[in-house]
């Protein structure tokens, strides 16, 4: 079946291009739950990618409920539906994993989905799609860190958390003030003080591998 496909010209200093897809805006079934399912089908596929497990959980009763709505409500029906989109996710995690590499280089962000619901995915995500068994990336939450090295052209820092055992971890500094002179980070380093910080945490076999920092506290 021909597709045309549109695509807006991209604002200056932005990487968005809105691209409309002709035929499907003209088709009733898309226009409706058709579409809202489809929608729903690209956040689970990018967030079960990323191992992003909370997400995954609301999107998949957001799959339920388009499934529903295009008049299948026969459970074993809706079970079947269900279990070919994740064997789709499976399958399609190679694209996910083209869409996201140009995070970390000449992204910080990538943002998927309609302006109902969005998925935003950005370095840690990526890291979480490149890997082999992907990892569980939490939500952002507070930490208190003693940050041991810090590079700050990269970001790039080996860090304690407090309260944890004392072994050392890699971390992420993802907060564009870390290449300001006199910054929060490299400042609390030099101190050898506590930080406290907003970040996400990589997670495998139970236990954190990476904090991507994005924030610091003033306490």
């Amino acid at each position: 079946m021909a597709v045309r496909v549109v695509v807006g010209q991209p604002e200056a200093h932005c990487f968005e291009m809105v691209a409309y897809i002709e035929w499907a805006a003209n088709q009733p079934l898309l226009a409706g739950a058709g579409g809202t399912l489809l929608a729903a089908s690209v956040s689970y596929i990018i967030t079960k990618a990323a191992g992003r497990r909370e997400e995954m959980r609301q999107l998949r009763g957001a799959l339920e409920t388009a499934i529903k709505e295009l008049g299948s409500r026969d459970q074993s029906a809706l079970d079947r539906a269900l279990t070919t989109i994740d064997r789709m996710a499976d399958a399609l995690r190679p694209a996910v994993r083209q869409a996201v590499q140009p995070l970390g280089t000449t992204a910080n962000s990538l943002t998927v989905g309609t302006a109902e619901r969005t998925v935003v995915l950005n370095i840690a995500d990526r890291d979480a799609v490149m890997a082999d068994v992907p990892p569980e990336i939490t939500s952002e939450s507070d930490y208190i860190v003693r940050i041991t090295e810090l590079d700050m052209e990269t970001g790039n820092c080996r860090i304690a958390i407090i309260g944890e055992d004392d072994a050392r971890i890699a971390g992420k500094i993802v907060d564009p003030a870390v290449a300001v002179p006199n910054n929060p980070y490299v400042t609390a380093m030099a101190a050898c003080v506590p930080l406290r910080v907003r970040a996400k945490a990589l997670i495998r076999d139970g236990a954190i591998e990476r904090l991507y920092l994005s924030d610091a506290i003033n306490t």
